[in-house]
């Protein structure tokens, strides 16, 4: 029997997260340095010793505060030839370094109401028994300070909510995906007839999911759900009115919330989780249109 209403299809997806994760292993300490961000590139260090902090640490920053954060992490042999991720949620914005290389940068949704990014991609080359230097260089979150300095205040404080390492299941994490643009679709779709076999193939895919049984038997059944959500989408018959081409897009205000300078580190953070997302998606397209903002990166 078709579930009557599409929330209830949004409350059955809610418990797919847990299941995108095999196992992960906690960073819980980091060395911590302080200083000013006073141009591109260009930085003046606090006097004070490095420090250690912990997670649930807190920090306290403001526009141009900047705090260094580093940590080693060795690669467990049970974790090689997974898919795995850097997770990490200090706060604010950050550039994350892993051997000394740009590896992307990430986002809190802490204090923020933008986007939340919090995973970046480890080397393709890793080895059992590695060891990875991690460095964060962390800041405010610009737009949400400014919010904080309208209403009369000048700093935000963070703390260390987040950093693991992360195995995750390629083929839960590629269905939850999927199953959120199905979803969104249906506000979109005009014709109805095509929207109730949509809704149908979706429904119909998420009971197969067998929540209520042991984690193993959870996990089996992702597949076959996925297999059937294609199939019925697939045999949906449509009258197309046009082609849409999509293309991941960046727009960075040069000259709205932040400085100049925090503009260039924010290009930094844009356009390395960008282009590891290109080295592991080819058929990835992105689209850039300020000019300006290449010749920052220059």
């Amino acid at each position: 029997m078709q579930t009557a209403r599409k929330e209830i299809l949004r409350h059955m997806m809610k418990q797919i997260p847990p299941y995108i994760y095999l196992k992960t292993l906690p960073i819980p300490e980091w060395t911590v340095k302080s200083g000013r961000h006073v141009s591109p590139g260009q930085f003046e260090y606090d006097d004070a010793p490095p420090k250690v902090m912990r997670l649930g640490d807190s920090w306290t920053t403001t526009y141009d505060h900047t705090l260094w954060l580093s940590a080693d992490l060795t690669i467990p042999e049970d974790y090689i030839n997974h898919k795995l991720y850097l997770e990490l949620d200090f706060g604010g914005e950050a550039i994350v370094r892993i051997d000394g290389k740009i590896a992307g940068g990430i986002s809190s949704r802490m204090n923020s109401g933008w986007v939340h990014r919090d995973q970046v991609f480890l080397p393709k080359d890793i080895r059992a028994g590695q060891t990875l230097h991690i460095e964060v260089e962390a800041t405010v979150d610009s737009a949400a300070l400014c919010d904080v300095v309208l209403a009369g205040g000048h700093e935000m404080t963070y703390s260390l909510a987040k950093a693991r390492l992360a195995a995750v299941d390629p083929v839960v994490e590629s269905y939850y995906f999927d199953v959120m643009m199905v979803y969104s679709a249906l506000d979109y779709i005009k014709d109805d007839a095509v929207k109730a076999r949509v809704f149908a193939a979706l429904d119909d895919s998420l009971h197969l999911i067998q929540f209520d049984f042991d984690e193993s038997e959870v996990r089996a059944s992702f597949a076959p759900a996925a297999e059937l959500l294609w199939e019925r989408l697939g045999k949906i018959r449509w009258a197309p009115q046009g082609e849409v081409i999509m293309a991941g897009h960046s727009h960075i205000d040069v000259a709205w919330l932040w400085t100049i300078r925090e503009v260039v580190r924010k290009c930094v953070r844009t356009f390395s989780s960008t282009v590891a997302l290109l080295d592991r998606y080819p058929e990835a397209v992105f689209t850039q249109s300020q000019a300006v903002l290449y010749d920052y990166m220059k």
